[in-house]
């Protein structure tokens, strides 16, 4: 066999030896304890490359960690719902429910929304936080709720929709509550729960990219970008 010859085969073994490694770095689904077989965009802990939602199987309960997040603040999976819905406990809203901290409408509730998949939560309302004694916003929440017991602002909420845009001066947070509330009877802070579910939805370009093998990925904070991929199928 000629020189040529040897290094043509040569090469198109390391091409599918190369090619082998890369496809079959990231799994297509993986086996995780009581929450079955789970798929992309969830990835074991141990491989947080994979996907955007990383899942701990080792630990005595499920873990569910967000790419964006605190690694020491991981969620408490107490279900998997659908193959995009999880019934999941915050980490540290409890807390702050328990002890009624006023300063409940500011914890950080963002999700790490991205070209490539968005989050939400359910069941939520939104609370607007307002500096006190602002007669614009109170004619601005008129007919909703309000919550006055915190010292430098006000809370104002409703059951029955929510606006998109909090004005000047306020700020809104969606806030999970318990499926089966009544405000008419219920103290506010009773209305709260750190347990709801978490849904997922990719976007098309990700769902795309990644049946193509690519993986996605965001080019300056907001552009999707599919690159070379690392999934197996």
């Amino acid at each position: 066999m000629s020189n040529a010859c040897m290094f043509l085969l040569f090469f198109s073994l390391f091409h599918l030896i190369i090619l082998n490694f890369v496809d079959s770095k990231c799994p297509e689904n993986f086996q995780c304890a009581s929450l079955g077989v789970l798929e992309f965009p969830l990835s074991n802990y141990s491989q947080p490359e994979c996907g955007f939602l990383w899942v701990d199987c080792n630990a005595s309960s499920p873990k569910l960690y967000l790419a964006n997040e605190e690694l020491s603040s991981p969620y408490d999976i107490l279900s998997k719902i659908s193959t995009n819905v999880f019934s999941i406990r915050h980490p540290t809203l409890l807390g702050y429910l328990r002890y009624k901290f006023c300063d409940l409408p500011y914890i950080n509730f963002s999700l790490p929304n991205s070209p490539s998949i968005s989050f939400t939560i359910f069941p939520y309302i939104t609370l607007f936080s307002c500096i006190k004694s602002n007669d614009t916003q109170k004619r601005y929440f008129q007919g909703f709720r309000n919550y006055s017991g915190c010292e430098s602002f006000d809370i104002y909420y409703t059951t029955t929709g929510n606006l998109l845009l909090p004005p000047e001066g306020c700020s809104a947070v969606p806030v999970p509550v318990y499926s089966q509330y009544d405000p008419n009877t219920m103290d506010f802070w009773d209305l709260f729960t750190d347990q709801y579910h978490l849904e997922w939805h990719l976007s098309d370009d990700c769902n795309e990219c990644h049946k193509r093998g690519g993986q996605c990925a965001t080019e300056n904070m907001s552009t999707f970008r599919c690159q070379q991929g690392t999934t197996s199928t």
